[in-house]
Parts: structure tokens; sequence; C-alpha cells
């Protein structure tokens, strides 16, 4: 079994409508192409205005993970009408391969911009966490 974690304290920012990469990302080999990665990630979450937002979570540069709830609009989000957020990702992914494979944290939100990860009052650094385990399948 394999275990691989990463950490990042550089937000980056984008603006409504858009899928922005953040600075979170790690790489794992699986052992066995049947085995499968549990992908935990995590940070603070900040939406001007608390209009919402979620994480993506992309391997390789496909997306293999968005939040699940759906408003009238047809817009995806993890939380709604909330300025700062602990958003996470917990995913079972099946990467079907032993080559190196790398899961990057994309973030978005609806109105105005977001920041990932983010520092609010009274913290000295933003910190965002990814943590790869590889689990025999």
């Amino acid at each position: 079994m394999l275990f691989r974690s990463a950490t990042t304290t550089t937000g980056t920012s984008v603006s409504a409508g858009t899928i922005s990469a953040s600075n979170l990302t790690a790489s794992i080999t699986p052992i066995s192409s049947s085995n499968k990665i549990l992908v935990l990630a995590s940070g603070q979450l900040y939406t001007a205005g608390g209009t919402g937002g979620g994480l993506f979570l992309y391997r390789n540069g496909s997306l293999v993970f968005s939040p699940s709830s759906i408003d009238a609009t047809n817009k995806v989000y993890q939380f709604y009408n909330i300025s700062y957020q602990s958003a996470t990702i917990n995913y079972l992914d099946s990467p079907a391969t032993t080559s190196s494979t790398t899961y990057t944290v994309y973030f978005s939100c609806y109105t105005g911009t977001a920041t990932f990860p983010y520092a609010s009052a009274g913290q000295s650094n933003a910190t965002a966490v990814i943590q790869l385990l590889e689990i025999a399948g």
C-alpha cells in the first residue's frame, strides 16, 4: 500500500463560471492496476458575496469528481449562500493503471470571485491538504 500527502498555503482566485486549478496536487503510482485510490482533500473556500461554490477533482487532467447538488439553474455546488466554507472531497477512484497518476483539486463559484485555500481572520496561513491512499482491489 502507498500513501501520499501534499499541502499548499498558496491561494488562487477564480471568477464566476470558471473552473480553475488550485495549487493542491499530488501524485501516486499504484502497485496494481486493480487497486483503488482513496482521495481525501480539504481546505477553506471563500466566495465573495456568499454565493456558494465547490471543489472538483481531476485525474491526469480529466474530471473524475464534481459536487453532487444541482440547483434550479443547473449550477453544481457543494454549498450555497455561504461565504466561508470548509470544503472537502472524499472520493474512491479506480484509475486502472500502474503509471504515475496525478490528482489536482479545482474549484469554482457562481457569482463574483472565489479563493482556495483561503485564510480567514485570525489565521496566518491558508492551508489545504490532499491525501492519496492506495487500497487493494
